[in-house]
């Protein structure tokens, strides 16, 4: 059999893990909290969902599949430096165990104090002349975050209020990841200095490290207490598992398929839009309280199935066991590094496998040159034959072949097209997350993080 694509002839594979009856979900599909609650439902049947498809998962040595304009080696190998562009980030440079402290344990529970009348406009009024905002400052933490996280309801009158300066001190400390007595006594102390893991720093300090991971513990922290935690979960052993058990419900792993998977086991997915630090430049936080995991996403795409990988990744680490401690840092990406360590290495393969099927698949062209429209129709004409998101495909290729120009010139054509998909995240966010578990302070943080501008 043959397809064309343009003006390409090539030769496609007949190879398919199960039949495709539906497109493939961008827009309308059902509610999150309705998807996420008939997966959990199905995987907590005791039947495994992959049951009801056969799968052939044998991958011979050197067996080359193709998907129209492209040809997918799905043999494993080595890659070397030249191969290893970054899928996540479009090939271009980008920009111990837990410690339980009562005080926040579980970031939006601490004890609050008489609170003063709320003071609209005037509370950033009073705020920018407090001397505690600029001793925050002094810490490293820039001053747009400071007067997003001061509480609202501070007003000129509440000077005068030790019951309210103390409660201020609590707030901030809660929102920010200090050690709250150190706002009494100072200088200002991060909560979670000595209780990250840190990857691909680059040219990030120790300090800059310290403040994100100790504002993103508190920001997962807030947001597992808003996300009911189901009980009695299992969970996939292996990319492979979860892969057959996602494809029963959605015809290719993308986006929305591993936002539910995560929501539905207790993982809350959020895009972050306030960052502590001067610039925006975080790739992924993935919180650790006691056994249960929160993702923060730092970088923004307009492509779904970018984000899709960074995702991807995040689980990959959640399930292989690597976030062992509070947290676990991502600074810069981690394709980026001349020398990924095993834990980076493991997880890459992992997200590979759960959206392909192939823990290092390789995507080559049959011709030199194509253009990002000829890729958009062929991974379109092409991917319910392997049951991989068309974007991702597009990815693989560019990973590949170092053609990233066209590589996101397809994403623009590949249904939904550039989209702000940070807001898509959060809005499932907001729909999944049980802001009534909060106190009135939590509800106002988790909105302020969540809020885009």
């Amino acid at each position: 059999m043959k397809m064309m694509a343009g003006d390409l002839v090539i030769p496609s594979n007949s190879r398919n893990e199960g039949a495709i009856l539906d497109p493939i979900p961008h827009r309308n599909t059902p509610p999150l909290r309705a998807r996420s609650r008939s997966f959990r439902e199905r995987i907590c049947s005791g039947v495994s969902p992959a049951s009801e498809l056969n799968f052939d998962q044998q991958k011979a040595s050197g067996k080359s599949l193709n998907t129209g304009l492209v040809e997918t080696n799905w043999s494993c190998h080595d890659g070397g430096e030249d191969s290893r562009h970054d899928l996540r980030a479009g090939g271009r440079p980008s920009a111990g165990p837990i410690s339980h402290r009562p005080s926040m344990a579980n970031g939006c529970s601490l004890d609050r104090g008489t609170r003063p009348p709320s003071g609209g406009k005037t509370a950033t009024m009073s705020a920018t002349a407090h001397p505690l905002r600029q001793e925050l400052h002094r810490t490293g933490i820039a001053y747009h975050a400071i007067d997003a996280v001061w509480p609202e309801w501070w007003t000129p009158d509440a000077e005068a209020s030790l019951s309210a300066n103390a409660d201020l001190r609590y707030t901030l400390a809660r929102r920010l990841g200090l050690a709250p007595r150190s706002l009494f006594d100072g200088p200002p102390q991060f909560i979670w200095r000595d209780s990250a893991k840190f990857k691909n720093l680059g040219t990030a300090t120790a300090e800059d490290a310290t403040i994100l991971t100790s504002f993103g513990v508190a920001v997962g922290s807030c947001a597992l207490s808003a996300t009911r935690a189901p009980a009695n979960v299992p969970r996939p052993q292996s990319p492979l598992e979860l892969r057959q058990a996602l494809l029963a419900s959605f015809p290719a792993i993308g986006l929305d398929a591993l936002l539910t998977f995560c929501w539905a086991i207790g993982i809350p997915v959020l895009q972050l839009h306030l960052f502590p630090l001067g610039q925006k430049r975080m790739h992924a936080l993935t919180v650790r309280s006691r056994d249960r995991f929160a993702i923060l996403i730092g970088r923004e795409s307009r492509y779904s199935a970018q984000i899709a990988y960074f995702i991807a990744h995040e689980i990959g680490h959640i399930m292989l066991g690597h976030v062992d401690r509070a947290a676990l840092l991502e600074y810069d990406d981690p394709l980026k590094s001349a020398a990924p360590d095993q834990e980076e290495s493991a997880a890459d393969q992992y997200a590979l496998e759960l959206l392909t099927g192939d823990a290092a698949p390789r995507i080559e062209s049959t011709t030199p040159r194509f253009t990002a429209s000829q890729l958009a129709l062929a991974v379109l004409q092409e991917w319910p034959t392997w049951r991989v998101d068309p974007g991702i495909l597009a990815l693989c290729l560019a990973h590949s072949t170092g053609r990233w120009r066209q590589g996101f010139g397809a994403l623009k054509i590949i249904p939904p097209g550039e989209s702000d998909v940070g807001e898509h995240i959060n809005r499932l966010a907001r729909d999944q997350l049980e802001l009534e578990r909060l106190p009135d302070d939590g509800q106002e943080y988790l909105s302020i993080v969540l809020k885009k501008g």
